[in-house]
């Protein structure tokens, strides 16, 4: 199996995402999310990590942190785990996580105020509250509140953005903030390139000048620049690759040209597309969101344990993208898709 590639450099800045397993409520009742504060504080110190802000919703929560060595993994292991402990000691049941949380290499230079504003103005958008301070649950307040201590938060940084004085620096945020309230544009999500880095051209140079070996280099590399389709381009690609009218027909169970050319679509679709499961089962008869959901998963696993079936498929998805008039388009590695 490939080796899942780890972007996690020391001093890097990162804005960590994390779901409940099938959006579940996991932080429905105060006393969870302070068990969660509690381990994010221990395992800050413990492992050295900066946090420069958090909200915790009740099916997620956000974080934004910096490194100070290259021990990601293993503080978000350590944060994870010890919540989804104390969770199933209250009584849960199954998986508390919907599998590996999103990490998002942020420029700090050009994007840092865009992710703490847009972090602390998630209960807003959410209609919970009308102004972000009103929300207990982030690290909001904390900072409008100079005498609150908590130590494991990083807030030094706000005289250098916002004036000297430690007051007229606050009240400067406080204005940041409330000013992309109700804003389409907050500045910071459409940033994001391909759902991994966010920063100016010559910054995700110098990720890549981090990344070690040249398939390394080359996986992240098509993850910065592929360009997208849509489905129907996808559908008309595929379509003609495998000389099919249409993929909406079909016996995906005893067809094995029709089936792979459905999995072909559906792999393009997730790697190209920000299709949700519905738009991707409308293209394929109206299959249900439960149905492409299982048949994504059983790809990907086969992808990563089988390798001669790996080898074939993504031979045809390179044939198919070939086919499709040199839009410079390369398939995600395999790596990728284990970090997906």
């Amino acid at each position: 199996m490939a080796r899942p590639l780890r972007i996690q450099f020391e001093g890097a800045m990162f804005h960590v995402i994390s779901r409940g397993d099938k959006e579940e409520t996991i932080f429905g009742e105060d006393h969870l999310k302070e068990c969660f504060l509690r381990y994010l504080g221990i395992g800050a110190e413990r492992y050295e990590i900066d946090i420069y802000a958090f909200c915790i919703m009740n099916t997620h929560y956000h974080l934004l942190l910096q490194l100070n060595k290259t021990n990601l993994v293993e503080f978000m292991h350590y944060l994870g785990s010890s919540y989804a402990n104390y969770l199933i000691s209250c009584g849960w049941k199954g998986h508390v996580f919907r599998g590996r949380y999103k990490a998002i290499l942020v420029d700090r230079e050009a994007y840092m105020l865009a992710v703490v504003r847009y972090i602390h103005l998630n209960p807003v958008e959410a209609g919970i509250v009308e102004l972000p301070e009103q929300y207990p649950w982030s690290s909001y307040a904390i900072y409008l509140d100079n005498s609150e201590n908590v130590s494991w938060l990083k807030r030094n940084w706000l005289t250098s953005y916002f004036g000297r004085e430690g007051i007229d620096a606050v009240s400067a945020f406080r204005q940041f903030t409330e000013e992309g309230i109700g804003k389409d544009d907050p500045g910071y999500p459409e940033k994001i390139k391909a759902g991994l880095v966010c920063g100016r051209p010559e910054f995700i140079a110098q990720v890549l000048s981090y990344i070690d070996g040249d398939d390394r280099r080359e996986a992240i590399r098509k993850k910065f620049g592929f360009s997208s389709m849509s489905l129907e381009e996808i559908n008309s690609m595929v379509c003609r690759a495998f000389t099919l009218d249409d993929l909406r027909r079909g016996d995906y169970r005893h067809d094995q040209t029709y089936r792979r050319a459905c999995d072909v679509f559906l792999y393009l679709a997730k790697d190209f597309t920000q299709s949700s499961n519905a738009e991707i089962g409308d293209k394929l008869g109206h299959a249900s969101n439960n149905v492409i959901s299982c048949r994504f998963y059983r790809l990907r696993q086969k992808i990563n344990d089988d390798v001669a079936f790996r080898d074939d498929f993504l031979r045809q998805v390179k044939e198919v993208l070939e086919s499709g008039h040199g839009k410079g388009l390369t398939p995600k590695s395999v790596s990728d898709m284990e970090r997906d």
